[in-house]
């Protein structure tokens, strides 16, 4: 990796954790190009119209606070993190509901997921769509994002959410750290019980989900968009 690493002329990096290890391999600072993943915001934006139509379809009320995951349903994205951290707020806020989207990508730990859900009590408020092709729905329908992942690059489904005009809770890893900005648009967190305390403010002060939720948006607008982004490949 190293031999080959030395023989280009440049290389772009999408965050700054896959940077610091390019020059860890001794790269020349000059060859290095940090240009962030982009997202599509002529798709993924917010829509009241969808929002509603896809309530309705499922009969969450538009009172109702739901907490978004996408993607793979794995140990690495850790959504058991999520039915964790809310165990106890829904118990005690029936209008919060919990909606994971994305395949099963390790054997049995869908069953995991669904078991977990079992045994906190809400079972009925946590819903597990599998894969869809319309994932651009349940963003437009969602009022937060969860990603609690132990790894990524720059994960899409972040960019994708904030373009969607969402608040992101995410881990504190390479890429989620570089688009939450802390307290403004999201919050960072290292463990369930933090990822509880996060989900609570936005249930208790529920004016922050619009509000960091903008600010999202303005941050995708400003830096993260596809053209924005293809712009600096250009450059």
């Amino acid at each position: 990796r190293r031999k080959l690493i030395s023989q280009l002329s440049g290389v772009v990096v999408i965050s700054q954790a896959i940077e610091d290890e390019l020059m860890q391999y001794r790269v020349p600072p000059s060859l290095i190009h940090r240009i962030p993943n982009g997202v599509d915001t002529q798709l993924f934006h917010s829509s009241l119209d969808v929002r509603t139509a896809v309530r309705q379809r499922y009969g969450w009320a538009e009172q109702d606070i739901v907490v978004l995951f996408v993607g793979a349903i794995c140990s690495r994205k850790q959504p058991d993190w999520i039915i964790r951290a809310a165990k106890e707020l829904m118990q005690q806020h029936e209008r919060l509901r919990l909606v994971f989207v994305g395949p099963e990508r390790e054997a049995g730990f869908l069953e995991k997921l669904e078991l977990q859900a079992k045994e906190s009590g809400s079972a009925g408020r946590i819903h597990f769509i599998g894969h869809t092709e319309q994932v651009v729905e349940y963003y437009q329908a969602a009022d937060l994002y969860c990603l609690p992942s132990v790894a990524e690059g720059m994960p899409n489904s972040v960019l994708e959410a904030m373009a969607s005009g969402l608040p992101v809770i995410g881990t504190r890893i390479s890429g989620t750290e570089e688009l939450i900005n802390e307290g403004e648009n999201g919050y960072l967190i290292e463990s369930p019980q933090e990822l509880a305390e996060r989900l609570e403010g936005y249930v208790k002060v529920p004016e922050l989900i619009s509000r960091h939720g903008h600010a999202s948006l303005q941050r995708i607008e400003a830096e993260f968009s596809s053209a924005h982004v293809l712009g600096q490949h250009l450059a």
